[in-house]
């Protein structure tokens, strides 16, 4: 009678805690939600190089039915006023089916292939570095959102980027017209090769970021990037910290590990923060709404209570912003919860 009536007390208790820890969550998630507001009503961009960068490159890829016999200009950072500094300058609406980018409007359909990623997320591409420049004959860790290769260096190729563009970008499914802008390496000054990959039918126009402006204008080293790298590091520091009989540096680990963090950062709730890296770096001048990071969310205060796997009685380490279930490191890492997207 005793031991029935201390039962349904840590029942009861239970129940308590679970409905205050609920509680707790959407005060934290609406204060974060306010805090991130109140920094995107100070935000400011003051960038004039960034500015004029985009538009010397923008303005070289406007015209679709001459991108095939004009020639390639140079791209240069120039220091030019702003247009609100313009005494004749008037701030107009974009035409219809036109996005502004700063003092031009480019057709909507000539940057499809940002708006692409924002609905449909590629596969994540990974080079990993192999001494004899193939994969062990026991074979290694696939996962459908990643494209995994090897090379005998770390660097990058031009072949390991043709094998990618071929995979992930420039395939039947791509959009009739996009624009595609990379970076100055050499290899991606490569049009004419890059050019063979595009299936016919389709048109695709090739813009290099100035050198020196990548940090500037490139979305993913602009936002993305940073945000990735600390995520992954919450799963390397509980590691650590909690000292656990798992080598995260191998490579089936490397590879699961990548899988995972790219598929929580492909959840529809990420939308807008996606939409960010390209508003930051000039891209869009529309600001998206107010969002958590994918860290501000999986990784909150509220997320550490216990693991809501059946039968589990560890603590949790992620709050999964597919399901929103909290999971522990085992039944989240080791048992690969993965999202089909």
């Amino acid at each position: 009678m005793v031991c029935s009536t201390f039962q349904q007390t840590d029942e009861a208790v239970k129940s308590k805690l679970i409905k205050e820890w609920e509680k707790v969550r959407q005060d934290v998630l609406h204060a974060e939600v306010e805090a991130v507001r109140l920094d995107f009503n100070l935000a400011t961009r003051d960038d004039k190089k960034m500015a004029n960068a985009l538009k010397t490159m923008l303005d070289n890829a406007v015209d679709w039915d001459e991108f095939e016999t004009e020639d390639e200009e140079k791209l240069e950072l120039e220091e030019d006023s702003e247009p609100e500094d313009d005494p004749d300058y008037e701030d107009e609406d974009a035409p219809e089916n036109h996005v502004r980018f700063n003092n031009t409007f480019v057709p909507a359909d000539k940057v499809q292939s940002a708006i692409e990623f924002f609905r449909e997320p590629t596969k994540g591409s990974r080079p990993l570095h192999e001494p004899r420049g193939q994969f062990p004959q026991r074979g290694h860790f696939t996962a459908s959102n990643l494209l995994i290769d090897c090379h005998k260096s770390h660097m990058m190729t031009k072949q390991l980027m043709m094998n990618w563009l071929k995979e992930c970008v420039i395939n039947p499914d791509m959009p009739d017209k996009m624009l595609l802008i990379v970076d100055s390496w050499s290899s991606f000054k490569d049009h004419d090769s890059i050019q063979t990959l595009v299936p016919h039918g389709k048109t695709l126009v090739i813009r290099n970021i100035p050198p020196g402006a990548t940090s500037k204008i490139q979305p993913l080293d602009v936002y993305f990037f940073l945000t990735f790298k600390g995520f992954v590091k919450r799963f390397t520091g509980y590691v650590s910290n909690n000292e656990l009989e798992i080598k995260l540096q191998q490579r089936d680990n490397i590879l699961k590990m990548l899988s995972l963090a790219y598929n929580q950062f492909c959840a529809p709730r990420f939308q807008h923060f996606l939409q960010y890296s390209w508003h930051s770096s000039g891209y869009v001048d529309e600001h998206p709404p107010p969002f958590l990071t994918p860290i501000q969310f999986c990784f909150s205060p509220y997320a550490v209570q216990p693991c809501q796997f059946d039968g589990c009685e560890k603590i949790s380490l992620i709050n999964c912003a597919f399901c929103d279930h909290f999971l522990c490191f085992d039944h989240f890492f080791r048992q690969f919860h993965y999202h089909e997207v």
